[in-house]
């Protein structure tokens, strides 16, 4: 709704369906799943005639919510994790 695609709820709901099977049928690494998606995206929703550039842009900012801010905060606790609270004992 937010880029006023002009697409039936239904068909744009199968095209997500269609879009997440092809793309977890495909192997890959997690760091080139955004060019998969992506490449999926456009091929399926070019037959909606829907904006290159806004499928792109939803691909990207699905990345970034579902891979790179997870992985930021991961990192974060993972850098800042105390091991001594671990290793002491009760004396």
């Amino acid at each position: 709704m937010i880029f006023n695609f002009d697409i039936i709820y239904f068909d744009a709901m199968m095209c997500i369906f269609s879009m997440y099977l092809i793309a977890s049928i495909i192997p890959m690494l997690s760091l080139f799943d955004v060019v998969i998606k992506s490449s999926v995206a456009l091929l399926i929703f070019s037959f909606y005639q829907v904006n290159d550039s806004s499928i792109l842009a939803i691909v990207l900012i699905m990345w970034i919510f579902n891979f790179v801010l997870p992985s930021i905060v991961g990192s974060y606790f993972v850098l800042t994790f105390n091991t001594d609270k671990l290793t002491q004992t009760d004396e």
